[in-house]
């Protein structure tokens, strides 16, 4: 069965159409976006914030105007940050691999596998996925199918910087 799991774009309180994750087109207050899709009764609503840093004191907001379950990916380093945005209600938190790598298996062991996700960028190259860390900006030169078929994780949230829907949820072994 399919879910359905909408994204926001959020940066500085505002949504956004966005572009290779660059904010193109304004689309209105984030929290009025929010009150408007939980109508439609989502499975959950991922939220992705597009700023540098995580203004908590907005995103605690957003969660608690939410009757819906609520991801979060965009600027989590620590796993601090986790925690919080875990205890301000958001219930599944997308992180990249190197955080990942380092705090996953604990938070794991503390919140359950569903908690978190890993997220991972690629992009096209001569027709292959090819899997980029910080944020898209260096080349590993693994291919996507390779770099999924070494994970040992719940589910990976892949982002694309060349498709306008942004994300895939795959379940892994």
């Amino acid at each position: 069965m399919s879910r359905i799991i909408p994204s926001i774009a959020i940066l500085k309180g505002e949504a956004w159409q966005t572009k290779n994750f660059v904010p193109v087109e304004y689309l209105g207050d984030a929290l009025n976006i929010l009150t408007i899709l939980n109508q439609f009764l989502p499975d959950e609503v991922n939220i992705l914030n597009l700023g540098k840093d995580i203004d908590f004191k907005f995103f605690e907001k957003l969660s608690s105007e939410s009757s819906c379950p609520l991801s979060f990916q965009g600027s989590v380093r620590s796993k601090e940050e986790i925690e919080l945005l875990i205890e301000l209600g958001y219930e599944r938190i997308g992180i990249g691999s190197r955080l990942y790598s380092k705090v996953g298996n604990d938070l794991i062991q503390k919140y359950g596998t569903s908690s978190l996700f890993l997220c991972v960028d690629y992009k096209y190259i001569n027709g292959i996925p090819i899997v980029f860390t910080n944020s898209g900006e260096i080349n590993t030169g693994v291919s996507l199918m390779d770099y999924l078929d070494s994970l040992d994780r719940k589910s990976t949230r892949l982002n694309s910087s060349h498709a306008n829907i942004s994300y895939a949820v795959f379940c892994l072994k």
